[in-house]
């Protein structure tokens, strides 16, 4: 008399089966996968603009990235004068009455556009980065133009008004602006190039940041709250970022292909 199979044996046939099953399924078709394969191979090249530009889709998505990056600045542009103009609260900032305002404008501009200098001196030979830190900085100006209009502040009494040149030939003014706080452009962006650099220059753009935090603080550009809270909402924006750029058909391929 023939004995039936148990639960268990019955289980491990069927888990064989499907295994050979999926076996024979990728040997009968080794040209499809050669074929994904040199597909991969022609369309990840991330590190070289050469071969970033030699596919059509790429570049239509730096295109895309960079209009709406520049539109992202120019509508910020118009918060920036709209914040300007209206009356706000005045915030007690505990650290800020510690001390009185030293004058930091000259040091904060060279600090910033040095390390500007320095960060797309790498980044523009990796055009994957470039993009991925152009999203970061399309997020953070959309969120503080959010949180400007969220967060009517008047600037801190004693504030010494940042003169930063690129800024008056950006917004095509001369008023240096006091009421854009919550929270620090300056530290956010110092922090995005950061965050987004590779080597020896991410811990010479982390003391930009540091400096960059002290010196609008220590001039009373911004309250405290301001550039504590950079930082934070940076590194959430180059976060969504990277995944942003995790999900886009070529590091799909990526992972599909055979290494």
């Amino acid at each position: 008399m023939q004995q039936k199979a148990n639960p268990n044996q019955r289980r491990v046939l069927a888990s064989v089966v499907r295994f050979i099953k999926n076996a024979d399924i990728r040997l009968s078709r080794p040209s499809e996968m050669d074929e994904k394969r040199k597909w991969c191979q022609q369309n990840n090249n991330e590190m070289s603009w050469s071969g970033f530009w030699q596919v059509p889709w790429r570049r239509w998505y730096l295109v895309i990235s960079v209009v709406t990056l520049v539109i992202a600045n120019y509508c910020f542009a118009e918060v920036f004068v709209f914040v300007a103009n209206r009356h706000g609260a005045v915030l007690f900032d505990p650290v800020l009455a510690l001390f009185d305002p030293i004058d930091n404008s000259v040091a904060i501009s060279l600090v910033l556009y040095s390390s500007m200098g320095l960060y797309f001196s790498d980044q523009l030979f990796r055009p994957r980065a470039l993009l991925a830190g152009n999203h970061s900085l399309f997020l953070v100006i959309s969120i503080r133009a959010i949180t400007l209009l969220l967060t009517p502040l008047e600037a801190p009494p004693k504030v010494i008004p940042l003169g930063d040149p690129v800024l008056r030939l950006l917004f095509h003014t001369s008023t240096d602006y006091t009421k854009d706080l919550f929270f620090s452009g300056h530290t956010a962006t110092t922090t995005l190039m950061c965050l987004n650099a590779r080597g020896w220059r991410r811990n010479v753009l982390l003391l930009s940041t540091l400096l960059v935090a002290t010196g609008v603080l220590l001039q009373h550009a911004h309250y405290t709250v301001d550039v504590v809270g950079a930082p934070f909402i940076a590194f959430t924006c180059y976060k969504i970022a990277v995944w942003f750029d995790a999900i886009m058909p070529y590091k799909v391929c990526s992972k599909v292909c055979i290494h």
